[in-house]
């Protein structure tokens, strides 16, 4: 046992005689590596030589013999100190240092003397904030652009830390009056699309805030304005000053226009020149210029008519407004009728009175008449009755004339039209004649087809003499409605005009019964029938129930129940007073079971 333990003893004291004052590292490595991050500052420890059994009273010495630029060794002890300042964005990512160790005492190890391989890792901090290309950025943006279309991919960032989440850059604009009109979808890439509505006449230019932002821990970032020019396009039509115009006298054969003159101005900014146009029923009889002055074309001029003005652009048209203008005249002489239509036949005697034109003046002063027309012969108007007399006819006789008729008091004048109609051509007329003199047709739910109309000429060309607005008629002589038409008359009388490759002509009248305006008259006629009806019997039925009232009421006063005279212990219930007694009894009242 003894001899054991003395053997042990000196198993013991020969192995720590060998790794005394050895070289010999830790866990038998050979290389020593170590990281560090590179923001240490000179001077701060990188790590230590593990060496065994290492103690700060001597045994072992340590020095840098390679790499001694960057690191050393503090002086008495194992601890590698950093040298020189690292920056691992300017390529020092790894160190490689060779460290001599050296024993300074007597020792039975082979081991007392080595070189000790360092490697060092330099990790990358974040210590760098992404840098954009520019300054700022400025771009135009076209207003009302589609949402998510691309407006600018010029922002572009770099951060010069390594490779890795310091970074990684991510692109965002930061919320602001303006950030909701744009956006970044990808957050990756610094792509600029529309997010929202852009319109010029709410904003013509703004800023957002571009952010790029690494991914280290902590995140550093940078934001860049940019600044955004809103272009104004043509997407706004024209703009009336006022929806409504009103004109009740003229001047120089101008319209008045009030509140103010017609004008239209571009909706947008672009200032497009603005063109006038006239639509509607009697626009006809006025013509606009582009300077929005309405000039009378007709005379007279109707005196009341109510139209459509239009502004578009020049250049697109697409792009208009309307405005409505009332014309009412404002004079005091008015006449029965707007438009009066005779009808005459060719073998219609002079001096025969074909009709009576009335006008009346609020001021009740004396009105004289005139007519007007291209065959002044034709017919003239007492100046004083306003009777229509025939007069001659012309040699090239027309189926139809219009006429105009004036009414003045001297110091105003009203105005009437005239329409003759012609039944026949003279016999001595070679032209096409119809096979019907009349034609007479009933329009469908106010939807016309007539014809074809036949004449004896081979080829004719047709024409309709009035009604055009409401009716057409082809070349093979079909008197069709036109598409929205309503004419206003319970019959139509159409004259149709034939003209062969002569030039000779000849008419005929289709007559039209329209049952849409007929069928609302007898409706509305019905419907008052109706009502007087109702009227008659309800006032049966009152008188009904006033005369069954009044009989159940006298039938009552005759059946009254009175108290028997000489006894209170009942009721005699008689239609008559009883004969004896000389008093009359009083009435009793009959309780109810």
């Amino acid at each position: 046992m003894r001899d054991g333990m003395t053997a042990r003893w000196l198993f013991q004291t020969w192995l720590v005689s060998v790794v005394a004052g050895s070289c010999l590292l830790e866990n038998g490595r050979s290389s020593v590596y170590l990281s560090v991050f590179e923001d240490l500052r000179p001077g701060e420890i990188v790590g230590s030589i593990p060496v065994e059994d290492f103690k700060t009273d001597g045994g072992i010495e340590l020095k840098v013999v390679k790499g001694s630029d960057f690191v050393d060794i503090n002086p008495g002890s194992n601890q590698l100190t950093l040298k020189s300042p690292l920056d691992r964005d300017e390529g020092n990512s790894k160190i490689e240092a060779v460290v001599e160790c050296k024993s300074t005492v007597d020792s039975a190890s082979d081991f007392d003397q080595l070189n000790i391989t360092v490697f060092i890792t330099v990790k990358d901090v974040n210590d760098n904030a992404p840098e954009f290309d520019e300054k700022e950025y400025h771009i135009n943006v076209s207003e009302e652009l589609p949402i998510g279309t691309i407006v600018f991919t010029g922002i572009s960032a770099t951060d010069n830390d390594q490779p890795g989440p310091n970074s990684f850059l991510q692109y965002s604009i930061l919320p602001s009056e303006y950030s909701h009109l744009l956006d970044i979808e990808d957050p990756f890439k610094p792509v600029i699309t529309v997010k929202n509505r852009i319109d010029y006449e709410k904003v013509k230019s703004f800023a957002v805030q571009i952010e790029a932002r690494d991914q280290g821990n902590p995140s550093r970032a940078s934001v860049v304005p940019l600044h955004v020019t809103v272009e104004d396009q043509n997407d706004l039509n024209p703009r009336f000053e006022r929806d409504y115009y009103v004109s009740r006298r003229m001047k120089d054969g101008l319209l008045v226009i009030d509140p103010s003159p017609i004008r239209a101005v571009d909706g947008d900014a672009l200032n497009a020149n603005i063109r006038y146009s006239l639509s509607g029923e009697l626009s006809s009889h006025f013509a606009i210029n582009q300077d929005g002055q309405i000039r009378v074309r007709s005379n007279p001029p109707p005196p009341f008519a109510v139209f459509f003005v239009h502004a578009y652009e020049e250049k697109n048209p697409e792009k208009n407004a309307t405005a409505i203008i009332k014309v009412q005249q404002g004079s005091n002489i008015h006449f029965e009728n707007d438009l009066y239509n005779l009808k005459l036949s060719s073998n219609t005697p002079q001096g025969t009175v074909l009709a009576r034109i009335k006008a009346y003046s609020e001021t009740n002063n004396p009105l004289k008449y005139k007519i007007l027309g291209i065959e002044p012969q034709m017919l003239r108007i007492e100046p004083s009755s306003g009777n229509i007399i025939m007069g001659k006819l012309p040699i090239q006789l027309k189926v139809f004339y219009e006429y105009n008729i004036t009414a003045t008091d001297g110091a105003e004048e009203s105005h009437a039209r005239v329409h003759v109609f012609v039944d026949a051509i003279a016999d001595c007329s070679d032209g096409p004649r119809f096979e019907r003199v009349e034609s007479t047709a009933d329009s469908p739910e106010g939807l016309t087809l007539v014809g074809p109309l036949k004449t004896n000429a081979d080829q004719v060309s047709y024409e309709l003499l009035n009604m055009k607005k409401d009716f057409h008629i082809s070349s093979e002589g079909i008197v069709t409605m036109r598409q929205g038409a309503a004419p206003q008359c319970v019959v139509c009388e159409i004259v149709v005009l034939a003209r062969d490759q002569h030039g000779r002509v000849g008419h005929t009248k289709v007559i039209l019964r329209n049952p849409g305006l007929v069928m609302s008259t007898s409706s509305a006629l019905t419907f008052l029938v109706l009502c007087i009806f109702c009227l008659i019997l309800l006032m049966m039925v009152v008188f009904v129930c006033k005369k069954v009232s009044y009989v159940w009421r006298h039938n009552k006063r005759n059946r009254m129940c009175w108290l028997n005279r000489s006894t209170d212990s009942g009721v005699i219930i008689t239609g008559t007073m009883p004969t004896n007694g000389s008093s009359r009894p009083k009435a009793a009242s009959v309780p109810l079971y």
